[in-house]
């Protein structure tokens, strides 16, 4: 993670595995620990008060997004509009 210092790693331990954001929701709702998930999934629970946000001066990690679908001549205008929204939505470049 990045903050006010500089660049920090922090050791992550736990006996828990979850292969779901929806299932680390649970779990934090759960008082099981705690999550870093995009802010929009949390932004309600945080607002009522379910969860609190720690380290607010930090930016997690850059994680990479891949795109996957058929390259087709016929790509459908839904398709070609979903793919032109993520990648001007989630573009690094500036």
């Amino acid at each position: 993670m990045t903050g006010p210092e500089g660049e920090i790693s922090v050791p992550i331990s736990g006996r828990m595995q979850v292969d779901s954001a929806q299932g680390l929701r649970q779990a934090a709702l759960a008082g099981m620990g705690i999550v870093m998930l995009p802010e929009i999934m949390l932004s309600k629970d945080i607002e009522d008060g379910l969860l609190v946000r720690l380290l607010p001066g930090y930016i997690p990690p850059i994680r990479p997004l891949n795109l996957i679908y058929l390259r087709d001549r016929r790509m459908s205008p839904k398709l070609r509009s979903f793919v032109d929204f993520v990648v001007e939505r989630f573009s690094l470049k500036p």
